[in-house]
């Protein structure tokens, strides 16, 4: 395998692991706003 080659390959592999982490924080993201969601709701009701 070449050098360029081999960078190709280790460039892909850390955009493979940021597209993971980038999802694991939305998921973390988008759970945390349905949590204040819910917050503000039951607050409002008082």
């Amino acid at each position: 395998m070449t050098l360029q080659q081999e960078r190709r390959e280790q460039a892909k592999q850390d955009l493979k692991g940021l597209e993971e982490t980038v999802a694991k924080e939305l998921q973390t993201l988008h759970n945390l706003r349905k949590l204040f969601v819910q917050d503000l709701q039951t607050r409002l009701k008082k």
